[in-house]
């Protein structure tokens, strides 16, 4: 009995790890994303695969992140804009190289929330 209780509590605290990781990033069905100079927020590209793009989202969503905050970090070299049709429903910026701020590294960062997410895919961009 004891060992019951021990599994049940082991797969409890699972859950609720599991559940914490979970980021609400994307409310709305991403249909495209727009690549934008951080700088002059110039737009040099346009994902619209809906595999790479449901992938990334995943990716995203479900990633250990890092908080950002009272850190002086270099801005990102480009501003992602994930829409749904023509709505801009998230904004999240993005380094060309890896970056690692409190034990995590990733290429992805959340300004608003100051989150670095561990995350790293290479996005072909020509600049």
């Amino acid at each position: 009995m004891k060992r019951l209780n021990y599994a049940l509590l082991f797969v409890f605290l699972n859950l609720f790890l599991f559940g914490c990781q979970q980021h609400e990033l994307f409310d709305q069905e991403i249909t495209s994303i727009d690549i934008l100079t951080w700088d002059d927020q110039e737009q040099v590209g346009k994902l619209t695969d809906p595999d790479f793009i449901a992938e990334l989202a995943d990716h995203l969503e479900t990633a250990e992140s890092a908080s950002t905050a009272n850190l002086d970090i270099p801005n990102p070299d480009y501003l992602l804009r994930f829409n749904h049709q023509e709505e801009t429903i998230q904004q999240i910026g993005y380094y060309n190289e890896e970056k690692t701020f409190n034990q995590v590294t990733g290429q992805f960062i959340n300004i608003e929330s100051s989150e670095l997410y561990n995350v790293s895919i290479d996005l072909a961009i020509d600049d």
